[in-house]
């Protein structure tokens, strides 16, 4: 199953938890994207979800996105 390429505008509690639900449910890393930019939930976001793409600030990544939350 393809699963669309994800973008999260913001890398806070309730997108830590999204993105922790999708990876438990198979969905895989390299498909999802966070733009956060603020220092420490950004490493905290990078460490935490080994493979997701985590930005400082948006990119050519979120326009790509299919899904942007």
């Amino acid at each position: 199953m393809a699963h669309p390429t994800l973008a999260f505008i913001g890398g806070g509690n309730m997108a830590g938890a999204i993105i922790r639900g999708l990876l438990r449910g198979g969905w895989p890393a390299a498909a999802i994207s966070v733009v956060e930019p603020a220092a420490e939930p950004r490493e905290r976001l990078a460490a935490a979800h080994p493979g997701v793409r985590v930005l400082a600030a948006a990119d050519a990544t979120l326009a790509s996105a299919e899904i942007v939350v």
